[in-house]
């Protein structure tokens, strides 16, 4: 009875000293408040125990998620970011992501994962490890979102023994749901800014969707409609060209998909095009329109309060046109700007499409600033005389640059929104001639100050508004 008791003891430290050897330590992320101290774990399992220098083993890495949050897949869709995973030498290591989840956040559609997800990825143990135990630091860098998305930020910590014999890990078998490969080949084809996919017939079910590989193939956020086995899919609008190739998943309602990556091909008919179907004179309009509708957006709203402000104050005589001549030229400027240097970009090689700058965060961190500047001022918690305050418009004697600024900072501000009619516009002027695709933004440029183009050249309309007054004050703090 002894003898069972003892070997029982041995055998299970070294059941213990293997597990050790093997896994990190889960590692919990917090949420927004307090009591939100553990909603994301992770942990990183190695598929031996025992490694020698030089060998490949296989990483599991687990996230356990409470109700409600989710991470990214690979390609993360209208907003996020993927994970990544980098070895002690800072190399991202190629992570398999599992099928994803579709996840609908209107206006915006996402793909990812909820409550628990497993990633593996083959990891080199490195030649120069000397013999014994070690631990090596894995860094975790990934997105989680509810309600609110936080960056987190982690480093995992793998225990492993390195020997002249390897010794695999018995237990290590991650659960990962992966796409098979299709039953039949698929069919791909464009039409303007719609593409079909002809799938085999035992994939042509209601509710199957195209998930694509990369950012900028699909609109991920249009309904995918299936007729009969032809799936149709709207292209990304802000592209210059198709996409020569389909990559990506067919995903059915019952969680199961399949890799897809064929050839797209220009389809025949009488709308076939590599450009919209349609000519510059409904270019023209759709811009214009579109400049009309960027004047209700919420990224732009604040800043034409400020003009509608201005206007207040300068209502009477020459000065009331010379301001809003002004705010326009300010706008058309901004405008010709981003044509040319898109122009420029595409010339030399680059995909660009509306809103490119805000890829870089040196751009978006300046325009945080500016805007925190701006609301602060209107809270009167100080006062920048001829300079920043000049950008909205609420200096006490604004000059005819102010207004001209006002427009340049209107357009700024609209470039993360996108509106009716915006995207067939600006794909068409992407894709035509340069004096085409400056004739585009133009009339988008007009859109977006007509309204203040008809309070110029119809002064009666500004009966309508209100006398100036203590409410100004008011109305500027409501701004800030």
């Amino acid at each position: 009875m002894r003898l069972f008791v003892l070997l029982t003891v041995i055998f299970a430290n070294l059941g213990a000293s293997t597990l050790f050897a093997q896994q990190s330590a889960w590692v919990a992320s917090s949420g927004i408040t307090e009591a939100e101290t553990a909603v994301l774990q992770q942990r990183l399992t190695a598929s031996h125990g025992t490694v020698t220098p030089g060998q490949t083993i296989s990483l599991a890495w687990d996230f356990s998620l409470q109700p409600g949050w989710h991470i990214y897949w690979q390609n993360a869709g209208d907003s996020g970011l993927p994970p990544e995973l980098r070895d002690t030498t800072n190399t991202i290591l190629p992570l398999t992501f599992p099928v994803p989840e579709v996840i609908a956040l209107p206006p915006v559609t996402n793909y990812g994962y909820h409550k628990a997800v497993t990633f593996t990825a083959p990891y080199t143990i490195p030649s120069n490890l000397p013999q014994g135990t070690t631990t090596l630091p894995f860094k975790a860098d990934f997105l989680y979102c509810k309600d609110v998305c936080l960056p987190g930020r982690a480093t995992l910590e793998l225990p492993l023994t390195v020997a002249t014999a390897a010794v695999a890990n018995l237990g290590f078998a991650p659960v990962q749901r992966l796409p098979e490969a299709l039953p039949s080949p698929v069919q791909a084809t464009y039409q303007g800014l719609t593409a079909t996919l002809q799938l085999p017939p035992a994939l042509a079910v209601e509710g199957v969707q195209f998930i694509p590989h990369e950012d900028g193939i699909i609109d991920d956020s249009a309904p995918q409609v299936l007729q009969g086995a032809t799936l149709q899919l709207n292209l990304d609008n802000q592209q210059s060209t198709p996409p020569t190739q389909l990559k990506g998943l067919l995903r059915l309602p019952n969680n199961e998909a399949y890799t897809v990556d064929v050839p797209l091909t220009l389809g025949t008919g009488p709308t076939a095009s590599n450009a919209l179907t349609f000519g510059l004179g409904t270019a023209l309009l759709f811009a214009f329109l579109a400049g009309l509708i960027l004047n209700l957006m919420p990224c732009v709203l604040p800043v034409l309060s400020l003009k509608i402000l201005s206007l207040v104050k300068h209502h009477q005589g020459p000065a009331r046109t010379a301001h809003t001549l002004a705010y326009t030229g300010g706008v058309l400027v901004s405008f010709w700007a981003f044509a040319a240097v898109i122009t420029v970009l595409q010339a030399s090689g680059a995909s660009l499409g509306w809103g490119f700058h805000l890829q870089q965060p040196l751009v978006v961190a300046g325009l945080m600033l500016l805007m925190v500047g701006l609301a602060l001022n209107f809270f009167g918690v100080f006062t920048v005389g001829d300079s920043l305050t000049r950008l909205g418009g609420v200096g006490k004697a604004e000059r005819l640059w102010g207004s001209a600024a006002t427009g340049v900072l209107a357009v700024v501000v609209a470039t993360p929104c996108t509106v009716p009619f915006m995207g067939g516009a600006v794909a068409y002027a992407l894709t035509q001639s340069v004096g085409e695709s400056f004739a585009v933004f133009t009339a988008l440029g007009l859109g977006m100050a007509a309204p203040f183009l008809l309070l110029a050249t119809q002064p009666k309309l500004l009966k309508f508004l209100p006398k100036p007054g203590a409410w100004m004050v008011m109305f500027k703090h409501a701004l800030g």
